[in-house]
């Protein structure tokens, strides 16, 4: 509606949105920018409240506006009821689906006091709307006035508005449109009846002329009513209480003037709509009445709360049949409803108010879902004024063309299913409810939904027995029936078949909802009653070993099962599981399978058995062997059955093996189950004939006779299979097996004798057994000789032995424990990082004794022990165990020698024949080495032919390091080969040193940030020969002790991660190749940075904007003083002199003044420009300087000099004696340039000179004794600081404490540290004074006079800044990054205020004792750290309020930092309150300068 005309945008305009199902609902408010669509969840069974602010309400003029509707949609079924609160009026409205809306519409207000309404809201884009007057009164639309009778149109867009606004009443204006639309009317301030007090708001959504009705029951309202019956047709007759009023015409109206207590029956000849307006009780309200036809079975309403708290007094007035009343419910209620009222002539309705005291969701319904009734909603507010609105209706969707398609039914679709002009008339209950002869048709109600359980089958043993523990149906109810209540189940069961084996039987599955909606299901339940079987299980049974496929149940047995009559057999579960316990194929051993089967009977349960198959090996057993040949007579004989390689011999070979095997193993006879194989040895010409070898088991004892006698009965038929065959031709002979080595016994060490079907066997001499089994003794043919050994090394003892069987060998070591495989005498220590240390004997698969990182008890005799079932054999091996010796393992490849079987017997001629060769060739080459003993050959590798071999070197035991002496050996053979020969072999390049490798180098850690760093390390030396595979790299935190085995990585960095913020930690590495780990590397150190807090993070937010904005202003006033700089005046802007000579124009000659001890000079632009002709490098040229500043000209043959006290990289710092005038003679410091120096150089060093000069002298500055500039390179002579630089002095008197680099002491006292800044503070307040940036503040260049006065030195990077301030770096130099300012480093600007973030650096320094800032951060990423709030951590022994002095220093806004007279009068101030004081005496440090 429309802004009232007083109250324009108060209140809210709230909805409330209910369903009976779950879901989400999407309002689109268009108008509202801050509300363009919002979703929110649906509940079943409640109310979602949407509140809308005023300004969602229209203007108050006539006309369109774009987008000032609102469009509610959801995807289940939905009630929405508005409520207009613009206190203290209200008013609420039913909204109407827009499947329900039409293009038709006759309007109902009443007389306004200000104006009547109508509103229109377009549902689609490219609507066309016009609207005919009837009024008394007028409408002002687009600057005219418009009367009865007058016809506006407009066209709309989705969501538009139309709006008509007149100063009477719009009862009667007809509204047609061209697409569906949504009719609001009303007024915006009325009084009911006419001009009697108060005014009220008053809205409806008005039905389409397509739904009005014809028959209405009236509810009265406690003040009495105004009803107005609108016509939709010329001659309706209207009937009040079955009284005929008259009749009306289209659009006109009947107005019934009702008492409170009076109910009303209306009834119209033709559609009509009646607005039931409420007397002024505190206000009026209007409602639509509901027609009969739009009585509905249940309604949803919602008691809200204004926005104080404050309950409305609601109520909903009902109107039913009252044969119907007793079973109506209201869901969440109060109280019972009682105060039903009959209405006489309503043709059997009664009426009643119920109460609703609460908040909250009420649900109003009827038992049967077939019974309608009306509901009215009204209530008022704490103002007493009154709202009303149909709690519901039933309407019945528009169909297009006023047409009607029969659809199948979805209960409570509001659409007229089966076209018999009624919706939604009947329950899911297949009963005809409507009588119109269909069921089911057109349902009232979402249908419930069930789910039937699975059809069931089971045996029951005896017949009497029931079936128990079925699962149930389940199902559940929807929409509104689940908010009404739950659902009962339950079952019928009719009989399908009942006999002597079982019955059958149909259950169906009740489903009743609480609307009385029933839905079925059919489960299908079978029961058999067989009988009991009777079961045999199948005897043991033994066979020769064969395939599996053999032994499946149908060739060894199989369990059998029956019944007495066979008429209902139960049927049981078979099942078997096999047992291997011995393979047959592959040993001499019988194979067993145990079977066991299993018979599960669901009567009688389970029954098991274990069928025991005995097979006997084929290949390890004696058998009896004959030949069998016999003719073929549908095959032909080719070539090809002469080779046994070709595929037809193959393929009918395998064909007749196949059909034999078959043909035996079937057998009943012993024959089949002793039956071994059969196998053809080659084919004869004549049709085809095979000779076939048949071999039985020699425990059957089948003679020739037997066999033939079996083949005779097998071919009598003459056929073998699928061959059809000639019985008479069959023939037998024996088999000689001694030809045969597969089909003897005999040993490898023994002589067959051949016999009928059979044969002997008798051991060879020197050999013992039964001639299928030879033995012999073990005999050790080889054992290393005697050996000498360092400690701590592994060293391998060889013990080659034979035998038959092969011997196994044992070790006796020299204090008698016994090693062999299964019993290693090792110690295993577990080292710091987890690794572990082996130390012991340990015996190698090929017997060999490995002995474990040798000790002085280890050396004695080592017996090695070869042992079998005949005999014994026993050597030994003397080891020596020296403290002065190191073996180094190596090998090299030569190219030039063949490997073969001898170079792996020790023992033989060719081993060690170039054993000795390669031995002496070493010894050639190592001889050289300090301490050399001798090359022990270890042995060869086949690949080409690689030697392995160990240089034993002696050393003195307390100079003992393998890696030193492995490196050595390694040197010495990697240059041995690079001429490919060592002595007259020829070898690869490629060597190997065969030992664990040495340590990685240089461990460094950088990029060090909260959790992770980046750690580097440099390959050790001849980490190639090494073969090292990768190195293990571990951390440890401070104040723990065990590593951690972070990763193993091959190259030559890696980052770290999952570190603790703010943690310190060791760092190391350990090389790895497969020798194993070498030792550790020196322990690299590391701090994680501090945890960003969220003043850091807001910090890295506002700090760009503010720069920003301060490069803005510098800009401006850069321009502004160039500017004037332009000018030529050589004052500042405030209006201070310049402390220095003004630049000029003219380039003049250099003069000397007559004391002979000041000169001033001048020059032009090009200050810096050298003489032509000369180069700063040429220290002993002479040079010509133009300068506009003065100094005292020193001669040189005053200046003597001496050491050398520091250097950078172009200049340097001499200690010199100056003799003055008087002839006394003064310690002093000259600053020069290095004979590499520059042009750049030269440059800088008068820079330093300038500004020397010019800020003049002060006793905490370096000051300026005078220069050096005539006849000769140019000398700048300063005071002597005869206590060195301030960094030298801080770290001198800083203790560390290594296990924790946290903890150290300071031994300067609080006092002196303060001193020292207050002394530097007054320096650089001078400095700034003086219009001066030292561009390089640090401790490094504060130097320490006499009585340690601090001063500042180091003038070198100093820049001019009397005309802006600032300073930008426009050369390429290193720059002090960690001590510089944000501005300086991300912009290259420079004032004294950046000097204040140096300064602050400086406090730091002096309070840690002289750390180094930032550590671990490179410097290309400490900008985005600073840009991002990260600033460095307060000192242990700093106070809170030098701290607090540092961050102010850090402050990202160089306008925010203090200036350098606050810092100093606040440091001054701060050391007069101290009361501990140093003298001079207590430091008294070598003179030291650097950073020059």
């Amino acid at each position: 509606m429309p802004q009232h005309p007083i109250r324009l945008f108060s209140g809210n305009n709230v909805l409330y949105i209910s369903s009976f199902e779950d879901g989400l609902v999407r309002v689109h408010v268009p108008s509202l920018t801050e509300f363009p669509e919002k979703s929110y969840p649906l509940s079943a069974g409640g109310s979602t409240i949407v509140k809308l602010s005023g300004g969602v309400r229209t203007n108050c003029n006539s006309g369109s506006e774009i987008k000032k509707g609102i469009r509610i949609t959801a995807a289940k079924p939905i009630s929405v009821q508005g409520l207009v609160d613009a206190t203290p009026d209200v008013e609420g409205f039913l909204g109407l689906p827009v499947d329900a809306l039409g293009t038709f519409y006759i309007a109902a207000t009443y007389h306004p006091v200000i104006n009547a309404i109508i509103q229109v809201v377009a549902t689609t884009d490219d609507t066309n709307v016009t609207i005919t007057l009837r009024t008394k009164g007028r409408v002002q639309y687009e600057d005219k006035w418009y009367g009865n009778g007058a016809v506006l149109s407009e066209n709309l867009n989705y969501l538009d508005v139309f709006q008509i606004l007149a100063d009477q009443d719009l009862t009667g204006t007809i509204i047609r449109s061209t697409k569906p639309i949504a009719v609001f009317t009303g007024n915006d301030c009325t009084m009911v009846p006419e001009n009697q007090l108060p005014c009220n708001h008053l809205v409806e959504q008005i039905p389409p002329v397509s739904l009005w009705g014809k028959v209405f029951v009236t509810n009265p309202t406690p003040w009495g009513d105004e009803f107005h019956v609108v016509a939709a047709n010329q001659n309706t007759a209207v009937f009040v209480d079955s009284q005929n009023k008259g009749s009306l015409n289209e659009g006109e109206k009947y107005k019934i003037d009702a008492s409170w207590e009076k109910s009303l029956v209306i009834s119209t000849s033709q559609p009509s709509l009646v607005m039931q307006y409420s007397k002024t009780g505190n206000s009026p309200s209007m409602n639509v009445v509901p027609p009969v036809q739009w009585f509905t079975n249940d309604y949803t309403v919602h008691v809200s709360q204004d926005g104080q708290g404050n309950t409305f007094n609601c109520s909903v007035n009902i109107i039913i049949d009252t044969s119907l009343r007793s079973d109506l419910r209201v869901k969440d209620a109060d109280s019972v409803i009682k105060n039903w009222i009959a209405i006489p002539g309503s043709g059997g309705f009664s009426s009643a108010s119920i109460q609703l005291t609460s908040n909250g969701t009420y649900h109003v319904y009827h038992v049967n879902s077939l019974t309608t009734f009306s509901a009215v909603f009204y209530g008022t507010n704490r103002n007493g004024r009154l709202f009303a609105m149909p709690a519901g209706m039933k309407m019945q969707r528009q169909a297009v063309n006023n047409s009607c398609i029969q659809t199948n039914t979805v209960g409570g679709d509001n659409i007229d299913n089966d076209c018999d002009g009624v919706t939604d008339e009947e329950l899911k209950n297949y009963v005809d409810d409507d009588q119109d002869g269909r069921v089911d048709e057109d349902l009232v109600t979402p249908v419930p939904t069930i789910t039937t359980p699975k059809d069931y089958v089971t045996t029951l043993c005896h017949r009497s027995s029931s079936v128990s523990n079925l699962e149930n149906a389940t199902g559940s109810a929807h929409g509104v029936c689940r908010i009404r209540g739950g659902t009962k189940i339950g079952h019928k069961d009719s009989i399908v078949r009942n006999d002597a084996c079982g019955r059958i039987f149909d259950r169906v599955w009740i489903l009743r909802d609480s609307c009385d909606n029933t839905v079925t299901g059919i489960q299908r339940i079978t029961i058999h009653n067989p009988e009991d079987p009777k079961i045999i299980f199948p005897k043991d049974i033994v066979f020769t070993c064969r395939e599996k496929k053999y032994l499946d149940p149908k060739f060894v047995g199989q369990v059998s099962v029956s019944s007495v009559t066979n008429v209902c057999p139960r049927n049981v579960t078979i099942t078997y599981l096999d047992r291997n316990k011995g393979d047959c194929s592959n040993s001499n051993r019988e194979g067993r399978l145990e079977r066991i089967w299993t018979v599960k009977d669901k009567c009688k349960g389970s029954q098991t058995r274990k069928q025991v198959i005995i097979l006997l090996p084929k290949e390890f057993r004696r058998t009896t062997n004959y030949v069998v040949s016999f003719k073929i007579t549908n095959e032909m004989f080719s070539a090809e059955l002469r080779d046994m390689e070709s595929a037809s011999f193959k393929s009918l070979s395998r064909g007749l093996e196949i059909e034999l095997e078959t043909t035996f193993i079937q057998s009943k006879s012993i024959l089949g189950e002793l039956f071994v194989a059969a196998t053809v040895l080659d084919f004869n010409n004549g049709s085809v004939i095979p000779r076939l070898l048949i071999k039985i088991d020699a425990q059957a004892q089948i003679s020739q006779r037997q066999l033939v006698d079996f083949m005779n009965e097998t071919l009598r038929s003459g056929m073998l299979g699928k061959y059809h065959v000639d019985p008479t031709s069959l023939e037998s002979t024996d088999f000689d097996e001694c030809q045969a080595s597969n089909l003897n016994e005999c040993h490898e060490y023994a002589k067959c004798t051949n016999t009928l079907g059979s044969y002997n066997c008798s051991c060879l001499k020197g050999f013992v057994g039964n001639g299928v089994l030879c033995q012999a003794p073990p005999s050790i043919n080889y054992v290393d000789p005697a050996i000498e050994i360092g400690t701590e090394e592994n060293v391998t003892l060889a013990c080659h032995a034979e035998g038959l069987p092969e011997p196994t060998i044992t070790w006796v070591t020299p204090d008698e424990q016994v090693v062999t495989a299964a019993n290693e005498t090792l110690e295993t220590t577990t080292l710091d990082d987890g690794s572990k240390f082996v130390r012991g004997k340990k015996m190698l698969q090929d017997g060999s004794l490995l002995i474990y990182n040798t000790r002085d008890n280890d050396d004695g005799i080592y017996k090695c022990i070869a042992k079998n079932v005949v005999g014994t054999d026993e050597k030994s091996v003397n080891v020596t165990v020296r403290d002065d010796l190191v073996g180094v393992d190596a090998a090299i490849t030569i190219e030039d020698e063949i490997f073969d079987q001898d170079l792996e017997n020790k023992s033989s001629t060719r081993y060690q024949t170039l054993e000795q060769q390669v031995k002496q060739e070493l010894t050639t080459l190592f001889q050289d080495i300090e301490g050399f003993e001798e090359v022990i050959i270890l042995g060869f590798v086949n690949g080409s032919v690689k030697v392995e071999f160990r240089v034993v070197v002696t050393v003195k035991p307390e100079e003992k390091k393998s890696t030193v002496i492995a490196n050595k050996v390694g040197k010495t053979l990697i240059a041995g080969v690079q001429s490919g020969q060592i002595g007259s072999f020829k070898v690869k390049k490629k060597v190997e040193l065969r030992e664990r490798p040495p340590p990685p180098k240089d461990v460094q850690a950088s990029n060090v940030e909260q959790t992770e760093a980046v750690i580097t390390w440099s390959h050790p030396e001849l980490y190639q020969m090494y073969s090292i595979s990768g190195y293990s790299l571990q951390i440890r935190k401070f104040r723990t002790e065990k590593w951690i085995h972070f990763t193993s990585t091959p190259g030559e960095n890696h980052r770290i991660t999952n570190l603790d913020p703010d943690t310190a930690y060791f760092v190391r590495l350990k090389s790895e190749n497969e020798y194993g780990m070498g030792e550790p590397s020196v322990n690299g150190e590391l701090k994680t940075e501090k945890g960003k807090n969220v003043a850091k993070l807001a910090l890295a937010i506002v700090i760009p904007l503010v720069l920003t904005i301060i490069l803005l202003i510098v800009a401006v006033s850069i321009y502004r003083r160039l500017k004037k700089k332009g000018q030529g005046t050589g004052f500042l802007n405030d209006g201070e002199q310049v402390p220095m000579n003004p630049v000029s124009p003219d380039t003049q000659n250099h003069s000397e003044a007559e004391n002979g001890r000041f000169t001033t000079s001048t020059f032009g632009r090009d200050r810096y420009a050298l003489v032509p002709g000369q180069a700063p490098n040429n220290a002993a040229a002479p040079i010509d300087i133009e300068a506009s500043f003065a100094w005292r000209e020193i001669p040189r043959d005053r200046i003597t000099l001496g050491k050398v006290l520091g250097e950078g990289e172009f200049g340097m710092v001499v200690r010199g004696e100056l003799t003055e005038d008087d002839g006394n003679v003064i310690t002093c410091a000259v600053k020069k340039l290095k004979r590499t120096a520059t042009e750049s150089d030269l440059k800088d060093l008068l820079n330093e000179l300038e500004i020397m000069t010019s800020v003049g002298e002060h006793p905490n500055l370096v000051n300026l004794i005078g220069a050096c500039s005539a006849s000769g390179p140019l000398l700048i002579v300063v005071e002597f600081a005869e206590h060195g630089n301030l960094l030298r002095h801080l770290r001198d008197h800083r203790k560390e404490n290594y296990e924790d680099m946290n903890e150290y002491s300071l031994e300067i006292s609080s006092a002196e540290r303060l001193r020292i800044a207050s002394d530097v503070s007054s320096g650089m307040k001078h400095l700034a004074a003086m219009k001066c940036a030292h561009r390089d503040l640090a401790a490094r260049n504060i130097l320490l006079g006499e009585g340690m006065v601090a001063k500042v030195s180091d003038f070198g990077l100093s820049r001019d800044i009397y005309t802006d301030n600032v300073y930008a770096k426009t050369t390429g130099g290193k720059l002090p990054a960690k001590w510089m300012a944000i501005e300086s480093l991300e912009q290259g600007l420079y004032t004294s205020q950046s000097d204040v973030w140096s300064f602050g650096v400086l406090l730091w320094e002096i309070e840690t004792g002289g750390c180094a800032p930032y550590a671990g951060i490179a410097s290309g990423e400490l900008l985005p750290k600073l840009k991002a709030g990260h600033r460095l951590e307060k000192p242990r022994y700093c106070t809170d309020w030098l701290y607090a002095m540092m961050l102010r220093c850090w402050n990202a806004n160089p306008k925010a930092r203090p200036g350098f007279g606050d810092l100093s009068d606040e440091l001054h101030r701060i050391l007069q309150q101290e009361s501990e004081y140093l003298t001079p005496e207590d430091y008294r440090e070598d003179s030291s300068y650097v950073n020059t």
